[in-house]
């Protein structure tokens, strides 16, 4: 009965030390409103169209795509020297994430379909995946579509002169 005892103690012990190390602290949020917006306006006075929409006039399919930007992750480790005749000692050492911009991204995939002949984008999707380095959790930018060269405006749309 002894052995019983002892056991339902580590497990009380077990239990209550999970307990209060997996217990996290609720901290207060300010309240705001955050727009993120992709601006495909540069793309449009060149007379390239991007859409998440499908082109319902006529085509040529150039070419169906997925790219993914992923940031530079580069091991940081500063130095410092406490005198002249001492070698220098790490003070830190931890791993840097590049800032990266879904900009970029899209540069790079207008500059390639462009040259593939495409002047418009469409079924475009836009994405953040998340990916893990060891234990480093990054953010990555992922955008799809279907390159298309469009060979006649579309009837239905507004700026048509038909």
């Amino acid at each position: 009965m002894n052995f019983n005892k002892t056991r339902l103690v580590k497990c009380l012990i077990l239990i209550s030390s999970i307990y209060i190390y997996g217990c996290s602290t609720i901290t207060e949020m300010p309240h705001y409103i955050a727009i993120n917006t992709i601006d495909f306006t540069k793309y449009t006075a060149r007379g390239f169209q991007i859409t998440p929409e499908s082109y319902m006039g006529q085509y040529e399919s150039i070419a169906l795509f997925q790219a993914i930007l992923y940031p530079r992750i580069f091991h940081a480790n500063d130095t410092i020297t406490y005198s002249y005749y001492d070698p220098k000692i790490p003070e830190s050492d931890f791993w840097t994430i590049e800032h990266i911009r879904v900009s970029e991204l899209i540069d790079s995939v207008y500059r390639y379909t462009s040259k593939l002949g495409a002047n418009a984008i469409v079924n475009f999707k836009a994405d953040v995946v998340t990916r893990a380095n060891g234990d480093i959790l990054y953010g990555c930018y992922q955008i799809s579509g279907f390159a298309i060269k469009k060979l006649v405006k579309n009837p239905r749309s507004p700026d048509s002169t038909q």
